[in-house]
């Protein structure tokens, strides 16, 4: 396995080359943020933009890879490692998509020590559709003082009422940074949850811009997200997702909660995605 590449000058590699990938462990990132694994279910999301390989002819194929995997795996994927991993599949022929698919699928588990729950490849002929939020679900349009910009749950107000209700609130206003290279993380935010605690509105969306100068992963901070959310307010029912912006043709979309998950949500996407 590799050492991380990121914040390092990139060489990318010009055939396949599995050694490249680098893993990193869950449970340094949850012991920092007090994070409880046992508290959720929950699987990572990725979208692979820039992505083709040589077909057995040598023919150049362009595909979008999507794979998901279980936040129970003991590593996840480094991303920059991801990326120069995939580039090497440009100049490397395979026998059809089929060897492709079990070559990723086998490299990955090696590397996060857990299954890969899904992996497929997209071409033209695959059609999505961008998610609607609807304006009273949206929390920017707030006016609120911002006084901090690192993670503080005391910031989440909540008000007990008598029966527990469904509430559901997005924010685009989601910025962390890469814990190594500094570099800004943009995502949207989706929480649902039901509960009797309702948390205000106006103290959500401070808290949610309170990451702006934190650093660490995508999937730590929307852990971390949970992790205050379900404390605040003891829900029945609790689910974050976060839908991160593409870096390197690469976008990472985590998702927790607190019942088992009976079906993948892959097709989810937002705007800026």
């Amino acid at each position: 396995m590799a050492q991380n590449s990121l914040g390092q000058k990139t060489t990318y590699v010009s055939n396949y080359d599995p050694s490249v990938l680098y893993a990193i462990r869950r449970s340094e990132s949850r012991k920092k943020n007090g994070v409880d694994e046992s508290g959720f279910y929950g699987y990572d999301r990725w979208n692979c933009y820039e992505f083709s390989f040589l077909n057995n002819n040598g023919k150049p194929i362009q595909k979008v890879l999507r794979f998901a995997y279980g936040s129970d795996s003991p590593n996840i994927v480094e991303s920059k490692s991801l990326k120069l991993y995939l580039y090497g599949f440009s100049a490397t022929r395979f026998f059809d998509e089929k060897d492709v698919i079990l070559t990723i699928k086998t490299d990955l588990e090696n590397i996060i020590l857990s299954p890969i729950e899904y992996v497929d490849l997209y071409d033209h002929n695959y059609s999505y559709s961008i998610e609607k939020i609807s304006n009273k679900n949206l929390l920017d349009n707030l006016e609120v003082e911002v006084n901090g910009y690192k993670p503080d749950r005391s910031l989440l107000k909540t008000e007990k009422i008598d029966s527990f209700k469904k509430i559901e609130r997005f924010s685009f206003l989601f910025k962390t940074n890469c814990p190594v290279t500094g570099q800004p993380d943009w995502a949207t935010v989706h929480i649902k949850y039901i509960s009797n605690n309702i948390i205000e509105d106006s103290s959500l969306l401070k808290y949610i811009v309170s990451f702006r100068n934190h650093a660490d992963y995508h999937e730590s901070c929307c852990e971390k997200i949970y992790s205050d959310v379900y404390a605040i307010s003891s829900p029945r029912y609790l689910l974050v997702e976060c839908f991160f912006t593409r870096r390197g043709g690469i976008d990472i979309n985590p998702m927790r909660v607190n019942q088992p998950i009976e079906s993948l949500e892959l097709e989810k996407r937002y705007w800026r995605q």
